[in-house]
């Protein structure tokens, strides 16, 4: 990656071995309408972003042209509003269109950021050299380039020492106009510029086609072909992240922390993706520093106090060479530096100018051991000393800042990364003659007026067998990114020294075999992590917290067993019926999900769980919500009126549209989570230490992904309101729900409202209290749906069960009574037998029949006024027909007289 503050190899000045930038590498970041480009490129216009973004003056009349009939223009973007005394700038006007087409010489130093602009553009003119005097590429046809500065075109000796890309607004947008509208028609761009500068710029070339490779702009944002199909360069962008973290397990390091340049594209972005790959692979990121510009005094003692109190000896620096200068510089004065600590970062730690000047003299004493992570040419291809001869044979700028002249031995590949606006502009070049041979009615006129420009975009240039200055062949990854070793420099001595190398895919470390120091990476003894600082898991499975929420999930499971119980207990219960058994055991299966998801609160936080907690309450949402609504639409149809005509066909629709809306909410979910990826694990430092929580990853995939679920829920929460409705028609008591939909549309408003809250003011406490709210939003749920059947069906058996009772009692006084009976009958009849002989048996059994008969009409009113069902008032009479037999078998037997 080498953004123009951020290109990191090594130069040796007259005087003194200094360093210099070298070509780096970083990890990874449907176009809109016409008329939303055209809105844009306007409003760009307007906002002048940065304090030296120039209006570019009207065009001048001085136009190139070629005799000859074959033609084909490039445009070079570049930054020479930077470049003094520049004569290809003055002699053309000041239109940054009509820059004079021939070299350029300034009075840049060498070691300056203008000095950097002037050898970029030297090295694509060389490209462009060489295509035109070799006759057999493109033949019959020659190559002519137009300058286009991306900075406006007014140089001041203020905006020389201070720019830093901050030019994306009006001159940005004059740039892009003025390439859109060259009379010359511009067919591709060479670029050399800062992240921040082209962001929006490469946006647009690719809606408009127009393949821009870029030498320099690193983030990982252009990684993205979603955005920029049409961006591609000659840096090794989408994978820095991963071969820093292979030094770090060949170092067998688990703690770091992170000072980011946060204001700027590259170190802001490379930082993020850092971070990202560092939680997934469980490195922990010990303290997390952002700061805006090159650190001062009072951000170095705040970064100095995060640093020792945490304990951390390693350190990662995101950001532009000048801030990794200014953060190592700061550091070391507080005695952060030495053996205790080691930095990394892939930017040079140096500053555009004499670093003794804007630092001091011990400068490179306190940056030692700095360890910079970097891509490198190949030394042995032979196209890189003729490359680097040609530059210095060519050159103009040959001084350097404090005044000495530049080395016949300087060597500008490994110092400046001049290959890979070189090889840009090549490769660009191969492209297009590629295009042209690839079918015979292709010629250089359809070219010219882009007439082929679909076609060229990122994965035209991936494999054009062509033999670069960066490697042998050179091709580009799915990415748009060129494809090389990384290479692990140590700063010693003002000057570095290889500790390792890893390969393309970061899938294995070498350790230098040239270094004799080498015994772990470089380092005679590596610093200790360091005793992690206590990391404030407020629900750690140990703490107290924790154990709560383990309670209560299987307070939860508890809950819906029993529930699983009771439906299938009473399963035959008309009241249970009467409320759908399959919807009651999909709502609990839902519940269950719910009180799962607690359970992922309770381990160290990563990315997959952030996915796996969002994907359970999401989806344990959509099953409950969307069952109670189809469930209570459906009874309202079947009970809503007197009469149903058809109940197995309404009853069939709504459980089909219940299954479509859960497994929309399931897709809706999976597409998210492939297009976004998983979310990311966001952290927190407060005085009692470091706390974690996940946030969505709202980098990757299209920009209405984060409308689309909230969309979804939305839509799945009003729906709750119609069966709300709809459930006033319900005319039994026992399977009118609208209390309790009522009760859920409550909390389910507040526990939405208090996560909302939550996700905006983050503390240690904050998935505890998410936790309490899934947990009292899914108890609701379950207990006014389920409970609430429970209780009914609880009052309907204690009803049934006092009669039983009083039944019971009832059985035991007639069995007394009709004891009672038969003696008083026996006796009786013996009274009358002696009484009146054989007349009074015949008494007897017709009295015994009256009797009979009132005690049993007596019964049956009684029971009849407690409500006893008819099978019970035809048992007790066969209790009576019991009594009358004895009746008939003591009577013969009575005396008769």
């Amino acid at each position: 990656m080498n953004d123009p503050s951020g290109s990191v190899r090594t130069h040796k000045n007259a005087s003194l071995n200094a360093i210099s930038n070298v070509t780096f590498f970083c990890c990874g970041e449907c176009h809109a309408q016409q008329f939303f480009m055209k809105i844009l490129l306007l409003s760009l216009a307007f906002a002048g972003v940065g304090a030296y973004a120039q209006a570019v003056p009207a065009i001048s009349g001085t136009e190139y042209t070629d005799e000859r009939v074959g033609k084909l223009t490039v445009g070079l973007v570049n930054m020479y509003c930077l470049l003094p005394n520049i004569t290809c700038l003055a002699e053309s006007g000041s239109s940054s269109q009509q820059l004079a087409h021939h070299p350029c010489t300034t009075s840049a130093r060498i070691d300056t950021l203008p000095g950097f602009s002037y050898f970029f553009d030297l090295a694509a003119r060389l490209a462009i050299e060489r295509v035109n005097s070799d006759s057999s590429m493109l033949p019959g046809i020659h190559v002519g380039y137009r300058r286009f500065s991306n900075c406006g075109n007014t140089w001041s000796k203020e905006l020389e020492d201070s720019y830093s890309g901050d030019s994306a607004g009006y001159a940005g947008s004059e740039m892009v106009r003025e390439i859109l509208e060259d009379p010359a028609g511009v067919v591709g761009t060479i670029g050399f510029e800062f992240s921040r500068t082209v962001t929006v710029a490469a946006e647009v070339l690719s809606y408009y086609k127009i393949p821009h490779c870029s030498s320099s702009a690193g983030s990982p944002r252009f990684s993205n072909k979603n955005k920029y199909p049409y961006f591609w360069r000659m840096i090794s962008s989408a994978d820095v992240c991963d071969h820093v973290h292979l030094l770090l397990v060949h170092w067998g390091v688990k703690r770091v922390a992170m000072i980011r340049e946060r204001n700027d594209e590259l170190g802001f972005n490379v930082g993020a993706d850092i971070l990202e790959t560092f939680r997934a692979n469980g490195i922990q990121i010990s303290a997390k520093i952002d700061i805006s510009g090159n650190l001062d005094g009072e951000d170095a003692i705040y970064a100095k106090s995060l640093i020792v109190n945490t304990q951390t000896h390693y350190i990662f620096v995101s950001g532009q060479a000048d801030f990794t200068a200014s953060v190592l510089y700061r550091l070391g004065k507080l005695n952060v530096t030495g053996s205790e600590y080691v930095f990394i970062g892939f930017t040079a730690p140096l500053p555009y100018g004499n670093p003794f000047e804007i630092f001091g003299p011990d400068f490179y004493t306190l940056i030692e051991g700095y360890v910079m992570v970097a891509t490198l040419p190949d030394s042995t291809n032979p196209r890189y000393k003729e490359f680097n001869k040609l530059i210095l044979s060519r050159t103009q700028v040959n001084t350097w800042s404090n005044g000495s002249l530049l080395s016949p031995d300087f060597d500008f590949v490994m110092s400046y990364g001049l290959e890979t606006a070189y090889d840009c502009t090549m490769a660009m070049l191969k492209g297009i003659e590629k295009l042209m041979k690839s079918n015979p009615e292709f010629n250089v006129s359809m070219v010219s007026k882009r007439m082929l420009n679909e076609q060229m975009n990122y994965s035209y240039f991936q494999d054009l067998d062509y033999t670069g200055v960066l490697g042998d062949p050179l091709r580009l990854d799915s990415k748009g990114d060129v494809k090389m070793r990384y290479h692990f420099l140590r700063y010693i001595n003002a000057s570095v020294v290889s500790i390792g190398s890893s390969d393309p895919d970061a899938k294995r470390f070498e350790a230098s075999k040239e270094y004799t120091g080498v015994l772990k990476g470089g380092f005679w003894a590596l610093p200790p992590d360091g005793s992690p600082k206590s990391s404030l898991f407020a629900t750690d499975r140990h703490s107290t917290l924790g154990q709560i929420i383990i309670v209560l999930t299987g307070l939860g499971v508890v809950f819906c067993v029993l529930s699983l119980v009771f439906i299938y207990r009473f399963r035959k219960n008309k009241i249970v019926r009467s409320s759908s058994i399959p919807e009651l055991v999909t709502i609990v299966v839902g519940c269950e999900l719910g009180y799962a998801a607690l359970m992922f609160f309770i381990f160290p936080l990563t990315p997959a769980l952030c996915t796996t907690q969002l994907a359970l309450t999401g989806v344990g949402f959509s099953v409950v919500i969307s069952t109670i609504i189809c469930k209570n639409l459906m009874v309202a149809k079947l009970f809503g009126g007197f009469h149903i005509q058809f109940p197995k066909s309404v009853t069939r629709i709504h459980r089909m549209i219940n299954c479509a809306i859960i497994l929309m909410g399931i897709i809706v979910v999976i597409t998210i989570r492939r297009l976004r990826g998983p979310p990311l694990v966001s952290e927190k430092y407060s005085a009692s230490g470091t706390y974690f929580f996940c946030v969505e990853n709202t980098k990757r995939g299209p920009w209405f992904l984060a409308y689309i679920l909230s969309l979804y829920y939305g839509i799945l929460f009003s729906g709750l309101f119609l069966a709300l409705f709809k459930s006033q028609r319900i005319r039994w008591d026992c399977s009118n729900e609208a209390g309790a939909i009522a009760l859920i549309i409550l909390v389910a408003t507040i526990s939405y409202a208090v996560q909302s809250m939550l996700s905006v003011h983050v503390d240690e406490m904050t998935d505890f209290r998410k936790c309490i709210c899934i947990w009292i939003q899914t108890s609701v749920v379950l207990f006014s749906v389920i409970g609430s059947k429970m209780w009914t069906v609880f009052k309907y058996e204690m009803q049934r069960s006092k009669v039983r009772s009083h039944i019971s009692q009832l059985m035991t006084r007639l069995a007394d009574r009709e004891e009672q009976a038969i003696k008083s009958l026996v006796r009786l009849g013996e009274d009358r037998s002696k009484s009146f002989g054989k007349s009074g048996g015949v008494i007897f059994r017709k009295s015994a029949s009256s009797l009979a008969g009132k005690k049993k009409l007596a019964i049956s009113s009684y029971i009849d006024r407690k409500e006893v069902l008819m099978f019970t008032i035809l048992s007790k009479v066969e209790s009576f027909s019991i009594l009358f037999q004895c009746l008939l078998t003591v009577a013969p037997q009575l005396p008769r007289q």
